[in-house]
């Protein structure tokens, strides 16, 4: 392509543009027009002769690639496009296996399969999942989709922060004068409880819209009781964790303090075969 013919085809993709922008075309129209395609087929012959001429323009060819690669990835999940989330993850496949990124590459090429699986097996799950539902989204705008693992640092992991510094602003005041937190949230209740707080008090609708004392709760449950508050309250469900099926809160769960990871390992599983009346010698 000489410098005549670039200007030319430069010339019709802004024609395109202007006639996109005045809504005169649709985003599929642009795709499949004649000109387009023909410049990103001129394009890439272009790279690839590049890439047998000189091994640098190789190198920053493959690094525009995996860019745009990225790009696709974050397009995709924003706007919620199925195919294009699973294309560009199986263009990812070579970079990872390049990259020594073993366990990456062989997880994406076993989603790649669940996926493939579902849209064999389960035809009305994969039309849901093609239809946006794939990603999470807090609002129906296009570029509202968000990474699953960003959802919960956003919203569950923000509402646990917010928790611990509640509650440690209530052990700070309550050094000097008495303190009332005034909230429904089982899990503060329990973080209050667990560390030794003096002067704390807590009104909420867990007593029964009344206020209790922390000190007379530690009493009631005992030294011990304090001190495996977390894990039992961890263990039997909690804004993080699922609960027992059919057990309660109130489920003696004892531990070792000084334990190591293996022994801690024995001991959770020891307590969850015990909420269950099984068998002592038995493993999960």
């Amino acid at each position: 392509m000489n410098t005549g013919e670039i200007h030319l085809s430069l010339h019709s993709l802004r024609k395109l543009y202007d006639k996109l922008y005045n809504s005169e075309i649709t985003v599929s129209e642009l795709i499949s027009s004649t000109e387009l395609l023909k410049l990103s087929s001129e394009l890439q012959e272009k790279k690839n002769s590049l890439k047998v001429q000189s091994r640098t323009a190789k190198l920053w060819i493959m690094y525009l690639d995996m860019v745009d690669i990225s790009k696709a990835f974050i397009w995709a999940e924003r706007t919620g496009s199925l195919k294009m989330h699973l294309q560009a993850i199986e263009h990812m496949l070579p970079f990872f296996a390049a990259a020594g990124h073993n366990n990456y590459e062989k997880c994406a090429r076993v989603y790649l399969q669940q996926i493939r699986r579902v849209k064999k097996n389960h035809k009305d799950v994969y039309s849901v999942l093609s239809t946006s539902h794939f990603t999470l989204r807090r609002h129906t705008r296009l570029w509202a989709g968000i990474w699953t693992d960003m959802f919960i640092e956003q919203a569950l992991m923000r509402s646990t922060k917010s928790r611990v510094l509640i509650v440690s602003s209530a052990l700070t005041l309550a050094e000097e004068k008495h303190v009332t937190v005034v909230v429904d949230d089982t899990d503060i209740l329990v973080l209050l409880i667990y560390h030794n707080t003096p002067n704390t008090w807590m009104h909420s609708s867990i007593f029964g819209d009344e206020k209790r004392d922390i000190k007379s709760l530690q009493h009631v449950l005992g030294e011990k009781g304090c001190k495996i508050i977390l894990f039992s309250h961890a263990l039997t469900g909690c804004n993080t964790t699922s609960s027992l099926f059919g057990e309660s809160k109130s489920a003696a769960l004892f531990g070792s303090e000084n334990a190591n990871r293996k022994e801690l390992t024995d001991i959770g599983t020891k307590a969850l075969v015990s909420l269950y009346s099984g068998n002592p010698k038995s493993t999960i």
